[in-house]
Formats: structure tokens, sequence, C-alpha cells
């Protein structure tokens, strides 16, 4: 495990698509299965990242941690498309073997550090109620505030909401 926690979180911020077609779909297919197996409430499909990854716009972040070729760590988050100042954390998990070791932290931290260059904005995520009382605590740790119901999810669960505001220095 302690090789895990400093091994390398893998940054794929823009799939180039016409030069690794093939390879790039199966790191999509691989990220798309880790996520419904992490959230099979909110499925998605590989078409659905494709989109999201190829909008150079949304300036998508992607990180993943891998042990032996199977993804264990996984960030997805990007611009809000009406909202170019709102950056959504889409997606922080943890293969359940692994949690408690510190890899969601490190992809948070990394994700931070991908985006300190970037001018001010706020980051917003969401979560079910049903992960509220875990959730909320560790993000509240990470920076985040104001935690807000903001209505229901498709199923009737509670929609929580909390922001974090990232003010970067300009050289």
């Amino acid at each position: 495990m302690k090789e895990l926690l400093a091994g390398k979180v893998e940054n794929q911020p823009h799939f180039e698509f016409e030069d690794n077609l093939s390879e790039n779909l199966k790191k999509i297919e691989a990220i798309t299965e880790f996520y419904n197996e992490n959230f099979p409430k909110s499925k998605n499909s590989v078409d659905f990242k494709v989109r999201k990854y190829a909008n150079r716009e949304l300036q998508p972040i992607v990180l993943t941690i891998s042990e032996s070729g199977k993804i264990v760590g996984l960030l997805e988050s990007w611009l809000v498309e009406d909202d170019l100042q709102t950056r959504i954390l889409v997606t922080l998990a943890v293969d359940e073997k692994y949690r408690g070791k510190g890899l969601a932290k490190k992809l948070l931290s990394k994700a931070f550090q991908a985006t300190s260059k970037e001018d001010d904005f706020t980051w917003v995520l969401h979560f079910r109620d049903s992960k509220k009382q875990q959730l909320a605590s560790f993000y509240a740790a990470a920076g985040f505030g104001d935690l807000v119901d903001v209505g229901n999810y498709k199923n009737g669960e509670t929609k929580w909401e909390m922001t974090r505001k990232q003010i970067n220095k300009k050289d």
C-alpha cells in the first residue's frame, strides 16, 4: 500500500482521440466500468464519458490511480457548461479495499494543483443523502463548506451540495 500512495496519479486531462483512439477508448471503458461499479444508482455510458472528455471548453480533468493494471481510484471534474467560473467535481471514488489509505485526498490534492493556474472559480459537488454522514465531514476537511439541500435525485433521495472557493495567485 505504501507504494500505491507514493505511486503516480495518472492525469489524462485531454484525450487525443485522433492519435490514440483505440487505446483511449480502452481507458475510458475501464473508467466507465469502475464508475458504474461505485455508483450503481447513476450509471454512465462510454459515449457520455467520451463527449465530456473530448469537450476542451469544459477543461476536463480525469485522474486515476491503478494497481496491477486495475483502477482503484478515480477523480473526474469539468467546468459547468453554462457557468465557466464553476468546476464540478463529478466523481471521486476509491475501491472499497483501498479506502482509508489517503487515496481520495491524494486525488483531490492533484486536482487542486492541476487547476492552480486557472482563474479563480468555485468547486461544487453533489452527493446522495445515504452518503451524507460519511462524505460531508470528508469534504469539509478538504475545504468544502456550505452543505445545502438542493432537491432530489430521480429516485427521491435528497441531493446535497457543497462548495469550495479556489482563489489562485496571479503572476
